[in-house]
């Protein structure tokens, strides 16, 4: 999507929803803006964060991490077959866990509580009459609603 698309598209949504969107989290509102899955998107957010890539910030997020989600990421290095090398390679691969769980969590959470926002939208456009729209062509509003729903399923899954 073009800078001048993205512009035209938010602009075509309800104020409520142009809200809601302008609140999620950076992460979340560039998958909706170039949708892809979100597993692959965690994957890369974690693959390339400092926790991950330098060993003490590593370890100081294992340090600051809840017992659940160091247990859960070690469970997933062994699930996975994770065999690092040293101390410090174990402590980046646990944190790349953490930070992809992270990561996939709270953009879930974000994307799901704005699919609720979007959707209620849809279902008032639904009650407008089709002053500018046709079956082919619906309202703007409707159309930007509905690919916002689309990207979010794309996300999703």
């Amino acid at each position: 999507m073009t800078n001048e698309q993205l512009r035209t598209h938010t602009a075509a949504l309800p104020e409520p929803v142009r809200e809601a969107r302008a609140e999620l989290p950076c992460e979340a509102s560039e998958l909706l803006d170039y949708p892809r899955d979100l597993d692959d998107a965690a994957h890369e957010h974690a693959d390339g964060s400092a926790e991950v890539i330098y060993h003490s910030r590593a370890h100081q997020l294992l340090a600051e991490c809840s017992r659940s989600e160091r247990n859960a990421a070690e469970e997933e290095a062994e699930e996975c077959g994770v065999q690092p090398e040293s101390y410090d390679g174990f402590a980046s691969a646990l944190a790349y866990f953490v930070v992809r769980a992270r990561y996939f969590d709270d953009v879930r959470a974000a994307l799901e509580a704005y699919r609720e926002t979007v959707r209620e939208a849809l279902d008032e456009t639904a009650d407008l009459p089709d002053i500018d729209g046709t079956e082919d062509e619906p309202l703007p509003t409707a159309a930007a609603l509905e690919r916002d729903l689309d990207a979010i399923a794309t996300i999703l899954g």
